[in-house]
């Protein structure tokens, strides 16, 4: 009876440090299973940031490439409109010689008629 006893007490600390080891077995896999859904979600995170940080780069080389054209499309404009302003000067200038040479020989022609 004593061996009984002892064996049964025996079956049943077996029983307890298998249902111990179990606790503790399920207690590192819900933890292992915790750092991988954390160590998950922060290399998901670096994923979205660098996405985030890369599109940021993109559009700021857009802009700037964007204003590069924009600023020699009206550089162009500019040149253009002065080149224009300068040929229509010099149309002036020629128009205005041209009436003064006409009004010097009329004038001489006058003068000659005079005398």
């Amino acid at each position: 009876r004593q061996l009984k006893e002892n064996a049964e007490t025996e079956r049943a600390e077996e029983d307890r440090k298998r249902q111990w080891k179990k606790v503790v077995q399920e207690t590192e896999n819900q933890t292992q299973s915790k750092e991988e859904y954390d160590a998950l979600r922060n290399m998901l995170w670096e994923e979205e940031l660098e996405a985030k940080q890369k599109e940021v780069e993109k559009v700021a080389i857009k802009r700037r490439l964007q204003q590069k054209e924009d600023m020699m499309r009206e550089n162009k404009a500019q040149i253009a409109a002065k080149r224009e302003m300068l040929t229509k000067m010099e149309q002036e200038e020629r128009e205005l010689v041209n009436r003064m040479l006409q009004k010097f020989a009329q004038d001489e022609e006058d003068e000659r008629r005079k005398e």
